[in-house]
């Protein structure tokens, strides 16, 4: 059994953060400064890559509010590329060493409570299914990745596709939760890893929204519940863990409790008015942290 590896990175913010007299201690497996690269970031992450590469089925997921990093974490920029680009690049490296590798990629996001494959211009819905194993089966579209060059044609193909939106909080607001996920299939054995960039919640007054973003939104804070209360369900040893309360968590399953190696990174935008979610997300990830997969 091994447990949930937690991260916490603190995105650097110009405004004073705040502080409390309250003493609340939480624990991680690690924090991060605001002074942290992405290329820092990715060194703790490395070995993980190093595990699917080698047949065991790996998630990592970016967890926080709106405006909190996760994007920038996950995705990056051209001079500092997030936790997606490295581990593209890592595993295309590997793969030169092992000619029996093939590895595929898959891209999907979660909008509205609707599964949809950003490789398909159409964006039809995919419907998701019981497999073996207590996984989830619904089709996508698989990419092979032969190198690194091909890897960025279908990232910025999906990019395109992706959900974004405005609001107060955020200029650049993800609206749909994107699932990445590398498929390797070497020596008789396939294993994959799976990146998760989750859509952050977000409060409909700060942000200031109505119509089609007000209802993005209530979406992406129902899955981002319904989250919450599977890991508190693992957490407490229920009896039933409510996986078919959102699509995120059916998808999830198997990094949530299941046989894989999850690592999340928890981000967090420190200032005043953030106060509440800052707390909530910590307090997410702590719990989070006493999972234990198989």
């Amino acid at each position: 059994m091994s447990g949930i590896q937690v991260h916490v990175r603190v995105r650097p913010h110009a405004e004073t953060v705040w502080a409390t007299a309250d003493t609340v201690i939480f624990m991680y497996n690690r924090v991060h400064g605001v002074a942290t690269s992405n290329a820092t970031l990715f060194h703790e992450i490395e070995p993980c890559v190093h595990s699917a590469f080698d047949g065991k089925n790996v998630t990592v997921m970016a967890y926080g509010q709106t405006g909190s990093g996760k994007t920038h974490s996950m995705i990056g920029t051209n001079q500092d590329l997030g936790v997606i680009g490295r581990v593209a690049r890592l595993l295309v490296d590997l793969k030169e060493s092992r000619p029996d590798t093939t590895i595929c990629a898959s891209y999907v996001e979660i909008y509205n409570e609707s599964v949809r494959d950003l490789m398909d211009a159409e964006k039809r819905e995919a419907n998701l299914r019981d497999g073996p194993d207590n996984t989830i089966i619904f089709d996508r579209s698989s990419t092979p990745i032969r190198n690194f060059d091909e890897f960025c044609t279908l990232a910025e193909r999906a990019e395109r596709s992706r959900q974004y939106g405005v609001t107060d909080m955020n200029e650049h607001s993800s609206r749909s939760h994107i699932i990445l996920t590398f498929e390797i299939s070497r020596g008789g054995r396939k294993s994959s890893i799976s990146l998760v960039d989750l859509a952050g919640s977000e409060s409909a007054s700060r942000a200031n929204t109505d119509g089609q973003l007000l209802r993005e939104g209530g979406f992406i804070n129902r899955s981002l519940l319904a989250l919450g209360n599977v890991v508190d369900a693992i957490v407490d040893n229920r009896t039933h863990i409510p996986y078919r309360e959102s699509k995120l968590t059916r998808i999830l399953r198997n990094c949530l409790g299941g046989n894989g190696l999850t690592f999340i990174v928890c981000c967090l935008n420190p200032t005043k008015e953030n106060f509440d979610q800052t707390v909530a997300s910590l307090r997410f990830a702590q719990r989070a942290m006493k999972i234990r997969n198989d």
